[in-house]
């Protein structure tokens, strides 16, 4: 895929880092739906972008800056803007994501991509291989990252799990 699905001129995501090994793709708005967390075995992706065409790109940015592979991604709820870039990683040990953020992937996922129209519509769903059921869930291999079940709130679409990444031992959190 050679142009942007989104429509943006120019590739709208820029590395920051924020605090310790802990990074955020941040667009010109100021927004940012995808973390970084730096470990010795490789990168850990918080939320995987909104369409393949970014991931893709995330991933090349991530080794061209890191030298680094994408080992893990964590999928924090299931909106299409977090989730939709899912099918352009392959991450070496997998998506994982809360056991409620994979059944609302598999329950509404069809329907919650195809109300975001032609770009989405036709975009494979992949659903986290890896779920925890606790409310507190430590990565293996990460000791620095938590996933927090907060609760559920209600969306336009959909209701999801609110999750905080605890992306460094200084505590910075993405959410």
């Amino acid at each position: 895929m050679s142009e942007d699905p989104l429509g943006f001129p120019e590739w709208p995501y820029r590395l920051q880092h924020i605090a310790g090994r802990s990074y955020a793709f941040v667009g010109d708005e100021g927004l940012a739906n995808v973390g970084v967390v730096e470990t010795s075995d490789g990168i850990i992706l918080i939320d995987a972008s909104p369409h393949p065409y970014y991931s893709s790109k995330i991933a090349e940015d991530l080794f061209r800056a890191f030298r680094k592979r994408i080992v893990r991604a964590v999928n924090t709820h299931f909106h299409r803007d977090h989730v939709g870039g899912n099918c352009g990683i392959a991450p070496d040990q997998g998506i994982t994501a809360s056991a409620y953020v994979k059944s609302m992937l598999l329950r509404n996922g069809k329907a919650h991509f195809a109300s975001g129209g032609p770009v989405y519509r036709d975009l494979p769903i992949v659903i986290p291989d890896n779920s925890f059921p606790e409310v507190t869930h430590q990565i293996r291999g990460a000791e620095n990252i938590s996933v927090h079940h907060i609760g559920d709130t209600p969306t336009t679409f959909v209701r999801c799990v609110c999750a905080t990444i605890t992306l460094s031992t200084r505590a910075t959190r993405y959410s």
